[in-house]
């Protein structure tokens, strides 16, 4: 028999683009119920009984404020990036006190007795290709386009491809942070982000170092544009992907994809499956659940 629980999820939900509101739908539909605990408005924990706690942020929460609950934090960004911009928020500060540590990446000298590698970012509902109108399809599709926000070198990957690719083909990029190197853009969350990429040929994502995100699980659920990585833990997880160490191999693999659209289709077809089969919320949380509560 499937227990259900209820589970009180730590983090915020109303910031644009919060994932922990996919892991309360990912939680329903599994059949288990969520309260939350919305960190940045209130300092105490709801006083609602629940079985166990997620947390669900990269910001420090006490575990002692949880009693005697069974309890997790999910570590949701790069480890290296926030040592080096932030170090604050480095997994080995805030996350030093918990017993169970979740992680969407591994990193130079990653602890597989600390830490447990447990990618995650596929909800069905959302990570989907979308049909889209052919008046959209002009409005928002790109043939070679990034959604990242403007950090590391993300900024000089782009500017290369925007002035060494071929110029009948277009580029797009969306994320924050991109006013600092002159461009006018905007973040894409959910349904918008599908959108996007379902409109799309080519996606190229850059990583830190060599992180594996949850955009990793997200961009080839969709089932739209290609991705082409450059990191190769994420090949690891999709062999077929294609993969850049220069940025001109990055605009040289788009142009040949660009070129050979059945190739192109098949690749995205079979990193599809595989992001669906392996990254879904529901399966993850699943076996969270099961390590949190010592279940069979």
């Amino acid at each position: 028999m499937v227990r259900h629980y209820k589970i009180m999820l730590v983090g915020c939900a109303f910031f644009d683009g919060s994932t922990i509101l996919l892991v309360a739908q990912a939680l329903s539909n599994l059949g288990h119920s969520v309260i939350f605990w919305n960190i940045r408005v209130n300092d105490k924990p709801p006083t609602d009984d629940y079985d166990f706690a997620i947390v669900w942020s990269n910001r420090l929460v006490n575990p002692e404020s949880f009693g005697n609950k069974p309890n997790c934090y999910v570590y949701l960004d790069d480890p290296e990036y926030w040592r080096k911009e932030n170090p604050q928020y480095d997994i080995e500060v805030i996350c030093k006190d918990y017993k169970y540590v979740f992680t969407n990446m591994k990193w130079e000298g990653f602890d597989e007795k600390r830490y447990i590698f447990l990618p995650m970012g596929v909800l069905g509902d959302i990570h989907k290709r979308i049909i889209l109108t052919e008046e959209d399809k002009k409005k928002i599709g790109y043939d070679i386009l990034f959604i990242g926000t403007n950090r590391g070198n993300r900024g000089n990957l782009v500017k290369h491809i925007a002035y060494n690719r071929n110029n009948k083909y277009s580029v797009g990029v969306y994320g924050n942070g991109w006013d600092k190197i002159g461009i006018t853009t905007t973040p894409a969350y959910f349904y918008d982000f599908s959108k996007l990429l379902s409109a799309a040929k080519i996606v190229i994502t850059e990583h830190w170092k060599n992180g594996f995100s949850t955009n990793d699980c997200e961009k080839p659920a969709v089932g739209g544009a290609l991705t082409i990585t450059d990191c190769q833990i994420v090949k690891d997880h999709y062999p077929m992907m294609p993969m850049y160490k220069t940025y001109q191999e990055a605009v040289d693999l788009a142009h040949y994809y660009l070129e050979h659209e059945e190739e192109r289709l098949k690749l995205v077809r079979e990193m599809q499956i595989i992001a669906h089969a392996n990254f879904s919320y529901e399966k993850q949380l699943t076996k969270l659940i099961k390590i949190v509560t010592g279940e069979d």
